[in-house]
């Protein structure tokens, strides 16, 4: 989707990216049966796999926000596989570095799933992750991304597939969430409401995951008791 983008670090580089969900590894948590993000051993040719998937520019990340996620690799498996959750504070920026070890600007460990790479850790169904923000002296505006990272993968002995769906950004301290009616189930994440709580141009961003063309109605509501006028939006999916 817009703002979303990716940098393949892995050392040496493989024949795959980031690439949409492979039905027949397994379906997705919810909606189209390949309408989940999937990586996979291919991302290297016999090194280190160090794939970044980059969210969009968040404004006014604080700590006590968290982003939730679904993950899981195929049922029968037999490789660890990892994935983290890392935060730059570095606005826009998208700097990981230039090799397989290097992290750039997003220095912040906020989740890593089975980091010391064992065996029959990852979940072979989809599974709730929450990354949360902590440490931060003040908000700052920058971008959240996940890295599969699976070291020593020479041999092939560490890493195959891993799926990530329904990524879900939270804003904590009363600024508010989105929510759906009307339509089909789909997946909602806002970024900040205001650039400081309560005050401020109200800014907000709502992706919706559909199942089939339907029409949402969206209201955005406010801990202060403030309820938005209900804002009916046309969805056509398609694939671009």
């Amino acid at each position: 989707p817009s703002g979303w983008s990716q940098t393949n670090n892995s050392s040496p580089i493989g024949v795959s990216d980031w690439f949409q969900g492979n039905p027949a590894a397994f379906t997705s948590f919810n909606g189209a049966a390949d309408s989940y993000i999937a990586a996979n051993y291919q991302n290297t040719n016999g090194g280190n796999i160090s794939n970044w998937l980059f969210m969009p520019t968040m404004t006014n990340i604080s700590n006590g926000d968290f982003i939730t996620f679904y993950s899981r690799i195929p049922d029968g498996q037999e490789w660890p596989d990892r994935l983290e959750v890392r935060l730059s504070a570095a606005g826009a920026s998208t700097n990981v570095g230039a090799t397989d070890v290097s992290v750039g600007d997003f220095t912040t460990v906020l989740l890593s799933i089975n980091p010391t790479l064992t065996m029959g850790v990852y979940p072979k169904t989809w599974t709730k992750f929450t990354a949360t923000v902590t440490g931060l002296a003040a908000p700052v505006n920058g971008k959240f991304a996940f890295r599969y990272w699976v070291t020593d993968d020479g041999s092939g002995a560490n890493g195959d597939y891993i799926g990530i769906d329904n990524v879900v950004y939270n804003k904590s301290g009363g600024l508010g969430t989105g929510v759906w009616s009307g339509g089909l189930p789909g997946t909602i994440f806002t970024d900040a409401l205001g650039t400081v709580p309560y005050t401020g141009t109200a800014v907000n961003t709502v992706y919706v995951k559909p199942d089939t063309t339907a029409t949402y109605s969206v209201v955005m509501t406010h801990p202060n008791g403030c309820v938005s006028a209900p804002k009916t939006i046309n969805v056509t999916v398609g694939k671009g």
